[in-house]
């Protein structure tokens, strides 16, 4: 997708980080913004920021995306205003971290439920009216985490990893018919996925990390950025930035390294802790 001019974009999380930061990158490209978010204060906030970037338009529309009736219900708004989705950005999520046994199952169920049944609900709702067009394409916000395993983070970690296989098959069967398909997969960014996140990590290791996500993460507009040049070069996946990026040629290069320096470094995280 080389113009964005007047394309139909929706983003869902639209109403903060990646979503918010792709929402205004679209608009600044002119095409026709579609917002999606359950906090109607941030959605607010949002549209008011895209509408003056120079969009062509600035929808909002308030839902919850892990409820495939409210997909559905989203996609007949959409698509008889519009007629058609040009671009799709699915990327609602939320992190619940702690240890396996101490998640209880609705917790699993709410991290499935946000972070994949959504992407989910909204490729069911929106994928077949783009298909056999002339140049749509489907952006999947995954994670480092779906490239790599952390502890503490199973849930999280395994909705992640299935979000990227989900990226990479789809790409595959829709090849030919006018649909690209991207899986973004950022290291940590500056966004409210912590701040809004369950984090029940062992010891003092929760503000440590909250501390490392502080000084190091990305800005969301820097993977706002990535992601428009990926749909412009029909790029399939977007790799974690330069601060993450040895995590995953590490495992690559030597799986076996990689697990025996992380099962080292969370036995040390867990013997500190426990103190």
């Amino acid at each position: 997708m080389k113009d964005f001019t007047n394309k139909v974009a929706l983003v869902t999380g639209a109403g903060s980080g990646i979503g918010r930061a792709s929402a205004e990158a679209y608009a600044r490209q002119g095409a026709r913004v579609h917002l999606v978010d359950r906090d109607p204060d941030r959605l607010a906030e949002a549209a008011a920021s895209v509408a003056a970037l120079g969009a062509a338009a600035a929808v909002t529309h308030q839902a919850d995306c892990a409820e495939r009736e409210a997909m559905e219900a989203l996609a007949a708004e959409v698509l008889a205003q519009e007629g058609r989705v040009d671009l799709l950005q699915l990327g609602v999520g939320v992190i619940i971290a702690g240890a396996f046994e101490e998640t209880s199952l609705e917790q699993w169920q709410r991290v499935v439920d946000v972070n994949l049944w959504s992407v989910v609900h909204g490729l069911r709702a929106f994928l077949p009216s783009m298909l056999d067009g002339d140049d749509a394409h489907v952006v999947i916000v995954a994670s480092l985490a779906g490239l790599v395993g952390f502890p503490y983070t199973s849930a999280y970690t395994a909705t992640k990893f299935a979000l990227v296989g989900l990226a990479e098959s789809l790409s595959l069967e829709v090849a030919g018919r006018g649909v690209w398909v991207t899986a973004v997969c950022p290291g940590a960014v500056s966004t409210n996925l912590m701040r809004d996140g369950e984090l029940n990590l062992p010891g003092q290791s929760e503000g440590a990390i909250r501390r490392a996500v502080d000084r190091f993460a990305a800005r969301p507009d820097r993977v706002a950025r990535d992601i428009l040049g990926a749909v412009r070069r029909r790029k399939s996946l977007i790799l974690p930035s330069a601060e993450a990026l040895p995590l995953w040629l590490l495992k690559r290069a030597s799986g076996g390294l990689f697990d025996s320096a992380a099962r080292s470094l969370t036995s040390r995280i867990r013997r500190f802790t426990s103190r």
